[in-house]
């Protein structure tokens, strides 16, 4: 049986005459898939069956109609979503009152805010995505920021190797003069490592900066601490500078050619670079060759850094914590390498060191770290020998 309800008219629009529609005086509604009506609003979906308008003018009228539910008694303050509109045509000529029938099927909406569970909900929703998305965006903002350093190097690596091809093939200085006017404010005076020897075919500081460090202390771009001296000793890629361009008496680097390079593609030339175990955030010039320090500290005239805590100098992995000396592999879990040749990749630290006692050596002792023992797989050294650790 058929349930009635009264009805308002939510809009209505006559086509091609002058009708006016007052309001819907009823409508007859079909129970099947009917939901209930209450204090919580309308559920579920009906269809009308018949309905009657009051009007004038009504003759032939034809309209569109959109409805809101009411309760037997009441007008409803619930209100519902219009259903599909249509065109309906009088079914008697009556002139006021009209019934127009078709089945309209009309699915409400509740209108109520969302109860508190509900919202939590939502937020526990947003919150399980956050969790899961959050990590693979910066997953992927790394992998990006590591592809741009291994560009940059590869530029750095260019840099020096056509600086090598304007003089004569001989690889870039470390130092070009002595290591005490690395500071003088006259450039004719001054001493450069090689930051600013290969500059002229760069032309760019800011290629100096990994972008997964970022410029901490400012001292490649227009702060206080952008001046030549910083820049000189903090390029965040360091240089192969013990078997490249040896440090003669802690004073300045001694030259080496491209042409003594036994294996160019085998051979070290950059690395991304950090101040030993001071900071990660700042780079050095110079990257300590891991197994270098016991042949160089002693001795007479070659020289080598570290920062003077233990170990610091050297390799080693079998300690409390895995020690690089100058080279920094926490920031993309390897070193990003530039080799003679010119190509750049990233090498895991047991990759870099592989030729040394990396993995088990600790720091302390004579060797304070990794020693050479395979000169077949050691891949920083210029012509197949250690000559140049112990002048």
């Amino acid at each position: 049986m058929p349930t009635r309800f009264r009805t308002i008219v939510v809009g209505l629009k006559s086509h091609g005459s002058e009708a006016i529609v007052k309001k819907l005086l009823y409508a007859e509604f079909e129970e099947e898939n009917a939901g209930k009506i209450g204090s919580a609003g309308f559920y579920g979906s009906v269809k009308i069956r018949q309905f009657w308008i009051v009007g004038r003018n009504l003759t032939n009228f034809s309209g569109n109609f959109s409805f809101r539910l009411g309760s037997k008694h009441k007008k409803s303050k619930n209100p519902v979503k219009k259903g599909r509109n249509k065109s309906y045509k009088c079914r008697h000529n009556n002139s006021n009152i009209h019934q127009m029938s078709d089945e309209w099927e009309i699915i409400p909406m509740r209108n109520r805010a969302f109860t508190l569970i509900e919202l939590l909900v939502v937020i526990a929703i947003i919150a399980i995505l956050a969790a899961i998305l959050f990590p693979v965006f910066a997953q992927a903002k790394l992998a990006a920021k590591k592809a741009s350093s291994i560009s940059q190097q590869k530029q750095i690596t260019l840099a020096g190797i056509m600086y090598g091809s304007d003089v004569d093939d001989m690889l870039p200085l470390s130092v070009s003069g002595s290591w005490g006017q690395l500071g003088n404010a006259t450039p004719a005076l001054r001493s450069n490592t090689w930051v600013w020897i290969i500059q002229p075919y760069m032309k760019n500081l800011q290629m100096m900066v990994d972008p997964a460090v970022g410029d901490t202390n400012t001292e490649f771009g227009s702060g206080p601490n952008s001046w030549s001296y910083n820049q000189n000793r903090h390029p965040q890629y360091g240089y192969n500078y013990l078997f490249l361009g040896p440090w003669y008496n802690c004073d300045y680097g001694l030259g080496r050619s491209f042409t003594a390079a036994v294996e160019p593609a085998e051979t070290v030339m950059f690395s991304t670079s950090k101040v030993f175990e001071a900071s990660e955030k700042v780079g050095y010039y110079a990257v300590n060759a891991p197994g270098a320090w016991p042949l160089t500290a002693p001795a007479p005239f070659a020289c080598i850094w570290w920062d003077g805590s233990a170990g610091s100098g050297n390799w080693s992995a079998g300690g409390v914590k895995v020690i690089t000396a100058s080279a920094r592999v926490k920031t993309y879990n390897g070193a990003v390498i530039g080799f003679v040749d010119g190509h750049t990749k990233l090498l895991k630290a047991g990759a870099a060191a592989a030729g040394t006692t990396f993995g088990t050596a600790v720091p302390g002792g004579a060797a304070d770290g990794a020693v050479i023992n395979d000169m077949t797989k050691y891949i920083w050294d210029l012509d197949g020998t250690t000559a140049d650790l112990i002048f």
